[in-house]
């Protein structure tokens, strides 16, 4: 009959080539996740706005006189929360970035514990391109 693996739209099992690959029923959960946590928070979620943000924060060469906001996924409240724990400037969480020793974990687990964030991966992504563009370590 069936073989594993053969159902239609199923993500493929050797994903190598394809790490970031989300198959279209994925991708529609997560839009779901998003638009209800937007509805519960009453949060706005415009991906076009982040992928500009990004660009914006990608090009920046210095971030010294940036507030912590400038960082892609940092939104207002998040970036209130990093004040209340002293990070007003994007310098400041990319040196925490910095100070957890470049650990995707330890970072997500950082934002975390300063505002239960989702976007956690997302800011952790932003900053590690950053570094990895500006920064020669």
């Amino acid at each position: 009959m069936g073989s594993k693996g053969s159902k239609k739209g199923s993500e493929p099992r050797n994903r190598g080539l394809f790490a970031n690959y989300m198959s279209p029923e994925k991708a529609q959960e997560q839009a779901r996740r998003q638009t209800e946590h937007a509805q519960e928070t009453g949060a706005q979620i415009n991906l076009a706005t982040h992928t500009k943000k990004r660009d914006e924060f990608m090009k920046a060469g210095t971030l010294d006189d940036k507030p912590a906001s400038f960082i892609p996924w940092v939104g207002d409240v998040l970036a209130s929360k990093l004040a209340d724990n002293g990070f007003t400037k994007a310098v400041q969480v990319v040196g925490q970035y910095m100070a957890l020793n470049r650990d995707k974990h330890k970072f997500k687990e950082w934002i975390k514990s300063i505002a239960d964030n989702a976007k956690g991966e997302e800011i952790y992504n932003a900053v590690k391109d950053w570094c990895d563009k500006h920064l020669k370590i």
